[in-house]
């Protein structure tokens, strides 16, 4: 799922009205923001997201609000080489952005709340242009694997764009033949949230549970009870069989990293983690001879899966460097993010 989604939806729960929203849904050329990423502004500037490196956000801050009085409107932002020199004052990433400007009103900011509370991919439908009197450009709805939000009278004309969205995870432009005229749409896939599961209780989960939150994911801490700071996780588990069963078989693609800094409890994670033969990501703290004891001791009870001790990365993290748990928290964020990285397509 976009990081800007979830950050976008809180905070425009406590803002006040008028609030903007922009929304990249095209670019060519080297851009810091691809389709997809969301800037929404308030009365006082900027309220969550970006669309752009910093470059873009003061000009939309500024503009936004005269700029969509008379509606919703696609804006192109050229910072090419060949664009007008006056208007490149302060843009440097040289290329070429569409921005869908409009005013969040609260269907838009509802079909946002519902995207991000869906545990599967979806998809939103965006009007980029409209030559239909009954459709301004900006209208949207969402569909999942489960369910939809909003059902514009146009909307079973797209059902097969939708489908190959979702299918082929990859954003869409078309134009959309309707009784009232031509559309041309945007529809976004939006990737489901990614999960992790960080198995530890002491002083070096907080900065990786916090790390790892403002980087999009969704994470969770099973840990005994404890009076330590965990850097307020999404959800917390007990450190039990059967608590990790739940976990993984209600999240079979996400990612665990375990850090318990004991031997029976490591010992019971890694099992759990390399039994399920599901997950992307298995991190282990610790030097590769400690894992190489802790699964030999698994093994003697029983054969792992074939191909499951090349899935256990340990030590877990990228080999930066540094040291301390900010360190070590930011190369396993690191090696998450390069396992999980996947650029979706536009087609």
């Amino acid at each position: 799922m976009s990081i800007d989604i979830p950050e976008l939806v809180h905070r425009a729960r406590g803002a006040a009205a008028p609030m903007y929203l922009a929304t990249v849904v095209h670019t060519q050329g080297p851009c810091y923001r691809k389709t997809g990423a969301r800037l929404l502004v308030g009365s006082q500037g900027r309220l969550a997201g970006g669309v752009s490196g910093g470059c873009l956000e003061r000009d939309l801050v500024r503009r936004i609000a005269w700029m969509t009085e008379d509606g919703a409107r696609v804006e192109t932002f050229d910072t090419s080489a060949d664009g007008d020199e006056s208007e490149r004052s302060y843009l440097g990433c040289g290329g070429t952005i569409r921005v869908l400007l409009e005013r969040a009103d609260p269907h838009a900011l509802a079909t946002l709340g519902w995207v991000a509370e869906q545990d599967g991919p979806c998809a939103v439908v965006s009007v980029l242009e409209s030559h239909d009197p009954a459709c301004r450009v900006g209208t949207s709805y969402a569909v999942s694997d489960t369910g939809r939000y909003g059902e514009p009278a146009w909307s079973s004309a797209c059902e097969p764009l939708v489908r190959a969205c979702l299918e082929g995870r990859a954003h869409l432009h078309r134009d959309l033949a309707t009784e009232g005229g031509d559309l041309r749409v945007l529809i976004e896939y939006v990737a489901p949230p990614r999960h992790l599961l960080v198995a530890g209780r002491h002083y070096d989960t907080a900065p990786l549970v916090q790390l790892a939150k403002d980087c999009g994911w969704r994470v969770c801490v099973a840990a005994e009870h404890t009076a330590e700071d965990l850097g307020a996780p999404h959800d917390r588990i007990e450190l039990s069989g059967v608590a990790l069963r739940g976990w993984l078989g209600r999240h079979p693609n996400g990612a665990m990293v375990i850090m318990t800094h004991s031997v029976p409890l490591d010992r019971l994670c890694i099992e759990h983690a390399l039994r399920s033969g599901e997950l992307a990501y298995v991190g282990l703290l610790g030097p590769s001879e400690r894992a190489d004891k802790l699964l030999a001791a698994i093994e003697e009870r029983a054969p792992l899966p074939e191909q499951a001790r090349s899935r256990l990365r340990a030590p877990a993290g990228l080999a930066l460097g540094g040291e301390g748990a900010r360190a070590i928290a930011l190369s396993i964020v690191a090696e998450l993010e390069q396992c999980f990285a996947r650029r979706v397509p536009v087609i």
